[in-house]
């Protein structure tokens, strides 16, 4: 998504902490226009794909740590240490009907600690991503033997469908844990259909 990558960019690293779904949003929406008889208008409404109406994302480093003891073992650190970054979000309907803006309605920008590329590849989910990245690059890429063409147009051909499979690696090592095993499904399926008519053309 765009968020994961604007993370991974500016080495910030964010949670979602709080949001409201569009089923949820309609509901108050509706209260409101019951109880509020001056309240005129049409109820707003939003694409069938639109999950959340808006979002709190705050920054990994937020909560304050509650400390439940007089001492801590050696080398402990607590990652909740009140940074105020954060980044509110909400949706729009669009000219379209069928698609919705995104908009910013509020940023803190200001980290209370050191931002960089190496602190943010050494938190926990986003190492576990990289890992992503890589057993998906092996296991899709790895397992097969490099195969033998007959001319140089076919193995440029093959040179570039490795590299458009190693960007999806990169973009799937993004995304929640959900999303990540449904595409990995489906790109298996389509890398197992390909070797599939590769075999059949060369028998």
């Amino acid at each position: 998504s765009y968020f994961e990558m604007y993370m991974q960019e500016t080495f910030q690293p964010f949670r979602m902490r709080s949001s409201c779904s569009v089923e949820a949003y309609r509901r108050n929406q509706q209260k409101v226009m019951l109880n509020n008889k001056t309240t005129r208008g049409r109820r707003t409404e939003f694409p069938d794909e639109a999950i959340h109406h808006h979002r709190i994302y705050m920054c990994t480093h937020a909560m304050k740590a509650r400390c439940r003891g007089a001492t801590t073992r050696p080398g402990q650190k607590y990652r909740g240490i009140g940074c105020i970054a954060k980044i509110n979000v909400k949706i729009t309907p669009a000219d379209n009907a069928s698609k919705y803006l995104v908009i910013v309605t509020d940023q803190v920008v200001t980290h209370n600690h050191p931002v960089s590329r190496e602190i943010y590849e050494a938190y926990p989910d986003v190492l576990l991503k990289m890992m992503r990245r890589s057993q998906l690059s092996q296991s899709m890429l790895g397992r097969q033997p490099s195969p033998k063409f007959e001319t140089a147009v076919q193995l440029q051909k093959y040179e570039r469908a490795m590299g458009v499979l190693n960007s999806v690696a990169e973009a799937m090592a993004r995304l929640g844990d959900e999303d990540y095993e449904q595409q990995l499904a489906q790109l298996q399926r389509i890398y197992n259909g390909a070797l599939s008519e590769q075999n059949t053309s060369s028998v």
